[in-house]
């Protein structure tokens, strides 16, 4: 683990892009665009992605999901316990459970189990970009502080912030651009993004 830090050029894809890809499953589009499935997010979570809303479309898509109820009762995991890790190894995906009592188990599975026995499709509210990466750093401290206190809000773990003129001089001090900040369209603009 660790600090990652980028700063995005994200653009707003057109009317006619989102009505093309209405519909469809989020995984065969998610390639070409970025896509946040809202109906992830909690309050705190859609504080994360306002500053996105301009810069995006909203679509709605089919979702790809997991049945943890079934997959709680089926595998015999108490009603209360909760995810709190998974991962994808050598083609089973894993997910790790834990509750109260110290109770603690981990379920594999293929991706074909996982899909048949557990998986099913539902459509969902997404918001859908274009994001192109301009900039990035990794564990740099200092760089993530200045950063911090020229923004004019408080930011999160995984939020999008658009770059305001005093952050891009900030990052642009730290040599984080070569070639000059880069331009943008009317259409797009600079985020940045931090994960730890």
């Amino acid at each position: 683990m660790g600090l990652d830090m980028y700063t995005y050029k994200i653009r707003r894809p057109s009317d006619a892009e989102a009505k093309a890809i209405a519909g469809k499953k989020a995984h065969d589009v998610h390639e070409r665009y970025s896509l946040i499935r809202l109906a992830e997010l909690d309050e705190d979570g859609l504080d994360l992605v306002s500053d996105l809303r301009p810069y995006s479309q909203t679509v709605k898509l089919i979702a790809q999901l997991v049945d943890y109820d079934k997959l709680k009762r089926d595998f015999e995991i108490p009603e209360d316990a909760e995810i709190v890790g998974w991962g994808n190894h050598s083609g089973l995906i894993s997910y790790h459970f834990s509750a109260a009592n110290d109770y603690s188990k981990q379920v594999q599975l293929s991706v074909e189990e996982l899909e048949s026995g557990f998986g099913y499709e539902e459509l969902n509210e997404y918001l859908m970009f274009e994001s192109t990466v301009v900039a990035c750093w990794r564990k740099d401290y200092d760089l993530q502080e200045a950063i911090h206190d020229a923004c004019e809000r408080p930011i999160g773990n995984c939020g999008f912030y658009r770059c305001s003129d005093v952050m891009l001089r900030v990052m642009d001090q730290y040599n984080a651009f070569p070639d000059g900040v880069p331009e943008c369209a009317e259409e797009e603009a600079l985020f940045y993004y931090e994960w730890y």
